[in-house]
């Protein structure tokens, strides 16, 4: 591996992260962060995927795999740690890392995170470089940053610019929105690879761009640092994340709500509905409660909320200060886990799958939602060696009917099921139903 190169500090290849400090530095009259550069590249890496196209594999070395490339930052030098985007190690069989001394090892996924876009993946590998994370709440609008990966497959890359905005979460409707934004050039490729600020800390995961087909036009987006620990830290504790949930259903506040409730602005949320049997129903949480803030962090929208909500684990307690007939008050509430139900605890026909509520506030099942006016329930699991997955059920289909009776909860489907034999149920995805006769099947 080349030496590590530093202007004035020495550093140990095994450290498990590092902070760098005084950049930009002027030395022979120019103004540079090439020391800093230098300092901070052996932690980014390139990763190629094995992915298979019909009955042919193509390897990372393929000239035609290139749109497979992507970035990623070591965040623990000890095990191996590599943080990425979901999408970047997504549909692949395999995964190679690549590092800047020019060294290849395959790499094992330890979880992957679709909501956000984060996946972690590991390598055994020895004298690696890893960088910290920065607190990225104190981040502002006006900083200076950089930005490192591999656009168009073009391995160590470095842009630089400022952060434009904070909080953007607009330009997409299937992810927790809450990203950096920036004008450092991001380019296909750079996924996955770090937004770094002056002191060498990791800010944030480039994630997306707003661009041409073949690149950005100056604004690229970054998952905040604070959101990419949470989530790491999620998968590396349980492999996956376990994300709770309030147990309401809520709208944004607009100008005719402000006026309606005396409110001084249209941050929060109002509470449309408390769902039966969840946390937010033990907290007392109440329809057309007003939540303004949670934890003393003040809520703008509906969205704002869910990611709040979002990244906490399940059994943590929030305090939610609401707004009730003009009066602010405050409530504990725990954080309480997705309502499911075992297909087998309804019909042996069932087994193998775990069974939800469609859910209006979550992204992936918004408009699923919609298009079927609230009816039907989210296939959460699946065991890929049961019945109904080996007659093509997959996760995320939707049950919307079941005997022919259109089903919009799970208490209707227990109601339906102890009343009359399980005769068929329907099964919606992309825009298809198709029925499913268990007197044929089973």
């Amino acid at each position: 591996m080349p030496t590590l190169r530093t202007i004035a500090i020495s550093v140990s290849l095994l450290t498990a992260g590092i902070l760098f400090a005084g950049a930009p530095l002027t030395v022979s009259g120019q103004t540079t962060i090439a020391p800093l550069i230098e300092q901070v590249t052996d932690a980014v890496v390139n990763i190629s995927a094995f992915r298979v196209r019909g009955n042919q594999v193509l390897t990372p070395r393929d000239r035609r795999i290139r749109d497979s490339i992507g970035s990623g930052v070591i965040i623990d030098a000890e095990k191996g740690f590599i943080v990425t985007n979901h999408h970047v190690v997504d549909d692949s069989w395999g995964w190679i890392v690549t590092l800047n001394d020019g060294r290849d090892f395959e790499a094992e996924l330890i979880g992957s995170d679709v909501e956000t876009d984060v996946a972690l993946i590991q390598i055994d590998a020895d004298d690696l470089l890893a960088l910290e994370m920065a607190d990225s709440d104190s981040v502002r609008v006006g900083d200076f940053v950089v930005a490192i990966g591999s656009p168009f497959g073009l391995r160590q890359t470095v842009t630089s610019g400022i952060v434009s905005a904070l909080g953007r979460e607009d330009f997409t409707t299937d992810t927790y929105q809450n990203f950096i934004q920036t004008d450092a050039a991001i380019n296909p490729g750079n996924s996955g690879g770090p937004l770094m600020n002056f002191q060498g800390e990791i800010i944030g995961i480039n994630t997306a761009i707003v661009g041409t087909s073949r690149g950005g036009v100056g604004i690229g987006f970054a998952i905040p640092a604070n959101m990419v620990q949470a989530i790491t830290g999620q998968i590396i504790e349980f492999g996956s994340v376990n994300r709770g949930i309030l147990g309401i259903k809520m709208d944004n506040i607009n100008s005719t709500l402000k006026e309606v409730y005396e409110l001084d602005s249209t941050n929060g949320v109002i509470v449309v509905e408390v769902l039966e049997g969840t946390m937010a129903e033990k907290a007392a949480v109440k329809a057309n409660d007003i939540i303004v803030a949670i934890d003393e962090e003040s809520i703008k929208n509906s969205n704002h909320l869910r990611n709040v909500i979002g990244l906490r684990r399940v059994g943590d307690q929030v305090r939610l200060n609401i707004i009730r007939d003009g009066k602010h008050m405050d409530l504990q509430a725990t954080i309480g886990e997705k309502l499911r139900l075992r297909g087998e605890d309804l019909s042996e026909k069932l087994a193998g799958i775990m069974i939800k509520d469609l859910d209006p506030n979550d992204p992936d099942e918004a408009e699923i939602y919609e298009l079927l006016q609230g009816y039907g329930l989210v296939i959460d699991e699946i065991d890929l060696d049961s019945n109904l997955a080996e007659l093509g059920v997959k996760e995320g289909d939707v049950i919307n009917y079941v005997n022919g009776y259109r089903i919009n909860s799970l208490s209707a489907i227990e109601a339906l099921v102890e009343s009359e034999a399980l005769r068929a149920i329907s099964i919606y995805r992309n825009g298809r139903t198709v029925t499913i006769p268990f007197e044929e099947t089973f």
